[in-house]
Formats: C-alpha cells, structure tokens, sequence
C-alpha cells in the first residue's frame, strides 16, 4: 500500500528551493508581472482620480457620477490582471509540479505553458466552482435546520446550526482533501483528472490533512517574521518625514494625494518587486507537497506495482 511522508511532503518546498534557488525568484517576478502589470496601465487614471477626489469630496453636493466614472476608469485593468493571474497560476504551479516530479528538466527555471500547465488552472477552477455550488444547498439545509430548532429554543437553534455548520466544514474539507491530487495529476498526465483523485487518496485523508497542518504553520511562521521585517521597514521609510500614521488614521484624505503617491511610487514599486520574489519563494513551499504527495501516492506506487 502507498504510504505517505508527511514531514517530507509537507516539506519539500524547501528541497525545491535548494535544488535550483534561483528558479523561486523568477516565478514570483513573472507572477508579479503578469497580474500587478496590467493595473500599471490604470496608473495615470488613479493619479488623476486623487487629484480630482479633495475637491469633490469638499463640495456640499459632489457630483457622484463624475466620481464613478473616474473609478470606473481606474478599474479598466482589473479583467487583463485577473486574466494574467490565471495565467500565473498555471505557470508557476506548473513550474513547481515539474521541479517535484521532473527536476531534472530544470530548463528556463521549469517554466513551461503547455496543456499540463493549462489543466492545472481549468481543474482547481473546477474544484473551487464545484464547492461553492454544493455550498449553497447545504447552507439552505442549515437555514432550515436552525429554523426548526428555533422553534423549540434559542439554544436548540444555535446548537442545530453549531452542529450543522461544523458538518459543512468537516464535509468539505474532506471533499477537498479526496480531490487534491487532482491539479498535480491532471498536470503530470496532460488531461483533464478530477475524480481521478478519489481512489489514490482513499485511506490518505487525514495524513494529507496533517500535511497540510504543517505546511500551513511553516508557511505563516515565515509570511509572519518577513512581513513584519520587510513591512516595517517600508513604512518606517514612507512615514518617517511630515506625515505619520496618526495623521493617516486621522484624516486619510489629506495624506493620499498625488504628491504623496509620486513620492512613495518608488518605494511601493520596490516593495512589490520584493514582496513578489518573496511569493516564489512561498508558493513553492505552499505548492511542492501536493506534488510530494502525488509522486508517493500515485507515481511511486505504481512504479512499485510494476
């Protein structure tokens, strides 16, 4: 039977990471430049929007529709970024998987787009859709369960939906941890795999779980020490002249303007080239287990069978 190592798996980002260091730093620049390029192209809108958004606000009756409009126009980008995002996944998850299942084939830091790179963004699309349909019938039947037990007591009621709600929880984490073979299957094969995942996770459900614990936990240990570093010192730089973070709370309209904006511009642009190496870095860690577990659970076992 396939047995699943969970400390290795939940941890083999960080073999990922030392096998070739540099690849991780150029999937969060492609990552960053495929999804926040595209609001780049707004830019010259939002600037104009700040210089115009003081003297509306101070009129006694703002013309709102003129407000719309130039919020209309900054969000023009948002459909080319959420496209680019999409195609970000595919690549850098793609990347990942191959660097776990094939990392021998490191050319052009295991970036690809292909068919497996493309599998891999329609099938999570899939599985995210599927669960917020089976969501919402089952929220229906915990509205109705809550009614029922309403009409006995409000404690009954808030029991019956404690209880009903925890049930939807346990029952689609399960449901997700069944299907989470799926994106590293359907891109090893090259074709669409979906419930494909169900047999070679049966019996696995609760060690993938603790995979994923782990995993979690490593991952907000370091989200939590480099945010706080890196964020501190980008807001020590921006607010260490005239204006402080009292004066943003106080009466933010006066500290975003344009001046203000051109100002920070550099440090902003700087911070998320920063922040998007650093999101190479964690998606690796974040998405090379999946990959670990599909080569124990699948690749190897078959291998071994053969």
């Amino acid at each position: 039977m396939a047995r699943l190592d969970i400390g290795a798996a939940a941890l083999s980002g960080f073999g990922v990471i030392g096998r070739n260091p540099l690849a991780p730093a150029v999937w969060g620049l492609v990552r960053v430049v495929l999804t926040m390029g595209p609001l780049l192209l707004v830019l010259p809108a939002m600037l104009q929007f700040l210089d115009t958004l003081p003297e509306l606000l101070a009129q006694e009756d703002p013309d709102w529709q003129d407000m719309m409009k130039a919020y209309m126009a900054m969000n023009v980008g948002s459909p080319l970024a959420f496209v680019g995002s999409l195609v970000a996944y595919g690549l850098v998850t793609g990347a990942v998987f191959r660097a776990v299942l094939s990392p021998a084939d490191k050319a052009w830091f295991y970036l690809r787009f292909g068919l497996g790179e493309v599998m891999v963004v329609v099938v999570t699309i899939v599985i995210v859709v599927m669960l917020i349909f089976a969501i919402i019938p089952l929220a229906i039947v915990i509205g109705i369960l809550t009614a029922v037990g309403g009409q006995v007591s409000e404690g009954a009621a808030a029991i019956v939906a404690l209880l009903a709600i925890l049930a939807l929880v346990v029952g689609g984490v399960w449901v997700a941890l069944r299907l989470s073979l799926a994106p590293a299957m359907s891109f090893d094969t090259r074709t669409f795999r979906l419930f494909e995942s169900w047999r070679p996770t049966r019996g696995h459900a609760l060690s993938l779980l603790l995979m994923a614990i782990l995993n979690f936990i490593v991952v907000l240990m370091i989200q939590m020490v480099v945010g706080a570093i890196v964020g501190a010192l980008m807001f020590g730089v921006m607010f260490s002249g005239p204006i402080d973070l009292a004066t943003l709370s106080e009466d933010p309209a006066s500290v975003l303007t344009r001046e203000n904006i051109e100002r920070w511009l550099p440090w902003l642009l700087g911070y998320g080239a920063v922040a998007g190496i650093a999101s190479g870095y964690l998606l690796a860690i974040i998405d090379a287990p999946w990959a670990a577990a599909y080569k124990a659970l699948v690749k190897d076992d078959a291998a071994e069978a053969a």
